[in-house]
């Protein structure tokens, strides 16, 4: 886009020397570029503006009697923070995201995505809250809804789990990039022409193919994996629950450079659970 604008700017300060046409179509460009610029302002400055939700979030659930509901799944018993424990980027503007009952468990909410571009998923837990001297991975876990999400296949996500002191907003912790879509062949070329279009339009919310980068050809990419419950999950990371004293876990999902939008995932939550023979 900066690019775009210096090119027109340089033919722009030419325009007294071209004809009426040449003039018209520099001036509608030009026009289009401003109305791009001042859509990315606006999303960006929504974007920042959840800044103090977040903190804000942050801090009630690290201060509360957060629930830490267990889960089902495997042995030993994991935990699951639930999709209403954790801070959604616009997640109580239905523009965005709604909330709808857990298919398996009335009782619980999970989030479903309308259509966002910047996605920020964060979560929070106190390592007093877990068992000590314990190995644990945090799991992103969601489900996509068929033909009708778009925008995750190809698309990087970036993942972390960090771990701090008490109040500190600094600590150890790990970043690496994930893909919330399987690997999958070619889509197959749909019949009729409403279904062409329809294919074409949900393509071009595709991000392009990873690039190859090691010796051997191959794509160093993390797909989801599906759960034995139905449901899809991702791991973020790991951290270490200590001997006792309590440290702030921060976990989150990711997706703020490219802002390509994205549609129709439900997040059920972010489950905490022990590595097989992590126990000292």
């Amino acid at each position: 886009m900066i690019e775009n604008g210096k090119d027109l700017v340089c033919n722009c300060s030419k325009v007294h020397r071209l004809n009426c046409l040449s003039r018209a179509r520099y001036q509608g460009e030009l026009a289009g570029l401003s109305d791009s610029v001042s859509k990315l302002t606006k999303i960006l400055f929504k974007a920042y503006s959840v800044r103090e939700q977040m903190m804000m979030h942050k801090h009630n659930m690290l201060n509360s009697a957060l629930p830490l509901h267990e889960s089902s799944y495997s042995n030993p018993q994991p935990y699951m923070l639930v999709a209403r424990t954790l801070f959604i980027a616009w997640g109580d503007d239905p523009s965005y995201w709604t909330w709808t009952s857990h298919p398996d468990d009335r009782d619980s909410e999970v989030a479903e995505l309308v259509s966002v571009c910047w996605l920020e998923i964060r979560g929070w837990i106190k390592t007093s809250m877990l068992p000590r001297n314990t190995y644990y991975g945090a799991y992103f876990v969601f489900k996509q809804k068929s033909d009708e999400t778009y925008g995750f296949k190809n698309q990087a996500i970036e993942v972390s789990v960090k771990v701090g002191g008490e109040g500190d907003g600094d600590g150890d912790g790990k970043k690496k990039t994930v893909y919330l879509e399987g690997e999958t062949p070619p889509r197959a070329r749909p019949h009729g022409l409403l279904n062409r279009v329809r294919s074409r339009l949900v393509e071009n919310y595709d991000a392009p193919k990873p690039k190859k980068n090691n010796p051997s050809g191959l794509a160093e990419v993390e797909y989801p994996k599906e759960r034995s419950d139905g449901w899809m999950e991702v791991e973020l990371g790991e951290f270490f629950s200590g001997h006792g004293k309590a440290k702030e876990v921060d976990m989150g999902v990711y997706e703020t450079k490219d802002l390509h939008w994205k549609k129709g995932i439900l997040v059920q939550g972010i489950e905490i659970r022990a590595k097989p023979n992590s126990n000292n």
